[in-house]
């Protein structure tokens, strides 16, 4: 298995791109400040970026979570999620895990 953590800040972002990814997990740990999750549903007209990486302007039937400093979200591979700072600042954590490769 595969992992990769990096620390992240965001300040006002209205425009970013839903996602799935199909061999990995994301933990986001909100470390400051808030944000707005939108998770579940299906990608609205998805691209593939890459192998088993798929991207889309919206989610079709997410629910939106507002989140904020001490707050835990762990999405599972296959999960179409968003994340948005609409007026509002948040640094976080991912954690990305990524399913084993065969040798």
């Amino acid at each position: 298995m595969g992992c990769r953590v990096f620390v992240q800040h965001e300040k006002n972002v209205t425009t970013s791109q839903a996602e799935v990814h199909d061999a990995a997990d994301d933990v986001f740990i909100i470390l400051e400040g808030s944000a707005t999750l939108i998770l579940g549903g299906k990608l609205d007209s998805p691209n593939q970026t890459q192998p088993g990486e798929w991207r889309a302007a919206a989610i079709a039937g997410g629910r939106e979570f507002r989140v904020a400093k001490g707050d835990v979200v762990v999405v599972p591979r296959g999960t179409p999620h968003r994340r948005i700072t609409p007026g509002q600042d948040v640094t976080l954590m991912v954690i990305k895990s990524f399913a084993a490769t065969p040798r």
